[in-house]
């Protein structure tokens, strides 16, 4: 209200931010670059649909999911006419009123998925919806067994879930190892705010350290003349 002019001041200055991360209720994790391709190859050799998804249409579904961020409430809305397949580069768009952000953005796609989507959506119409979706609890249900098919453990040592929002996380995880610079990811993964984003960059940039200094030389002198014991 005081941002809006509403207020003619804030009761609230003096209170400081808590910090959420020791209250979140699940923690993600991004998938590996192997683990991502094992997850594809998966769901591309099953032999059966799972819950009305055919392998491809699965497999194709976590690529987008991987290589565009969308959540899959977000994939469940997306209709063919948001495609735009044949430009240079191809791109989606995120209509306002369906995105978290409540903004209206015009995205890249790879060429690569581009080409997939336009062979998958050949046969459908502009209105029609890029995925045949399910109910959350069939989505998770599938994509749980489709890891279970690739040998990838639904949770890590440390409690973390590969779910499917750890495909959004693993998009922009891979944004920050690819050295993509945080205001263009934060525009990519249409966060509202750069924090949001920085909690993914600062977490990549802490595993990198780590390896920079495991790869230091070993100095320590295995054999010590003396002995000042």
């Amino acid at each position: 209200m005081y941002r809006n002019g509403l207020a003619a001041e804030d009761p609230l200055r003096h209170l400081s931010r808590q910090n959420p991360e020791p209250h979140r209720r699940c923690k993600r994790r991004a998938l590996t670059q192997e683990e991502s391709s094992r997850l594809l190859q998966a769901a591309y050799d099953s032999d059966c649909d799972s819950d009305g998804a055919s392998p491809g249409t699965r497999a194709l579904l976590y690529r987008t999911a991987l290589e565009t961020g969308w959540r899959f409430n977000e994939l469940k809305i997306l209709k063919v006419h948001h495609l735009e397949l044949e430009g240079n580069p191809p791109t989606v768009t995120v209509e306002g009123g369906y995105s978290k952000s409540g903004r209206t953005d015009v995205l890249p796609l790879r060429k690569e998925l581009a080409e997939d989507l336009r062979e998958h959506c050949m046969d459908r119409l502009p209105a029609a919806p890029v995925f045949d979706m399910w109910p959350s609890a069939q989505g998770a249900r599938m994509l749980k067994g489709d890891l279970k098919a690739a040998g990838i453990p639904f949770k890590d040592s440390l409690g973390r879930q590969a779910d499917s929002q750890a495909l959004r996380h693993t998009f922009i995880t891979n944004l920050a190892r690819s050295g993509v610079h945080p205001k263009t990811a934060q525009t990519l993964a249409r966060h509202s705010t750069m924090e949001l984003t920085m909690q993914v960059y600062t977490l990549v940039a802490l595993d990198t350290k780590e390896k920079a200094v495991n790869q230091l030389p070993d100095i320590f002198p295995r054999e010590r003349a003396g002995n000042t014991g």
